[in-house]
């Protein structure tokens, strides 16, 4: 699947909150949960020019986005202690493509953000669906945290910036891996070498103890004429 991931526009809004809305009723949450989360889930054309906010396309469809927020102060908001830092806010896909990959993708694209505006970590609140996710991308549990609903927790993770892209990771474990191939047969090369070299010292040997053999025999046939 050809994907497109660029920065999201003021434009892209409605779009963004039908996916937010949309990702979060796939896991079957209780509708009265979504009155709690309206303004959550509702992404604005502010919202989208004051944070980093990137979509992903296939074709002329955005079909997942995610966005990261600077807090620039700690804060408590109603239970929710807020840390000063970045924040993974939101990442959803379209519930057709949920499982497919794209998350993913997002991932490895926020990674390379990231990487590239010097930003070492992101802190994420995670639903319980979405725990075993962020684990994969080698996030760190830091402990529970109360939700906006009420008697319900979320999952508050620290996710550390890989220092290197997959694919430069890939490329470097392919790079060692030629680096071995090649040492490996220069080793190879150089068994050879000597084992031909042994050969032939074991065939001069041979040849010279012939001629010994011979020229004895040809001694005694003297003597003995």
């Amino acid at each position: 699947m050809e994907l497109t991931i660029r920065r999201a526009l003021a434009t892209d809004a409605l779009f963004l909150t039908s996916i937010s809305f949309g990702a979060k009723r796939y896991w079957n949450y209780p509708e009265e949960y979504f009155e709690v989360w309206h303004d959550e889930l509702t992404i604005t054309e502010d919202y989208i020019e004051q944070n980093i906010v990137y979509v992903a396309q296939k074709k002329d469809t955005i079909i997942g986005y995610f966005s990261i927020v600077e807090v620039n102060q700690e804060h408590w908001n109603g239970e929710v202690f807020i840390s000063r830092g970045y924040w993974l806010d939101h990442i959803y896909i379209r519930p057709a493509y949920i499982r497919s990959g794209i998350g993913t993708e997002l991932m490895e694209y926020a990674q390379e953000y990231c990487r590239e505006n010097g930003i070492e970590k992101l802190y994420i609140f995670s639903d319980p669906f979405a725990n075993g996710f962020y684990e994969k991308l080698g996030a760190t549990y830091i402990k529970e945290s109360p939700s906006s609903i009420e008697n319900r927790t979320v999952s508050l993770y620290e996710y550390r910036i890989p220092e290197k892209s997959k694919e430069q990771i890939e490329e470097e474990e392919l790079l060692q891996k030629i680096q071995e191939e090649a040492e490996r047969l220069r080793q190879e090369a150089e068994e050879a070498e000597e084992a031909e070299r042994l050969r032939q010292e074991a065939e001069e040997a041979e040849r010279l103890r012939q001629e010994a053999e011979e020229a004895e025999r040809l001694r005694q046939e003297a003597e003995e004429a």
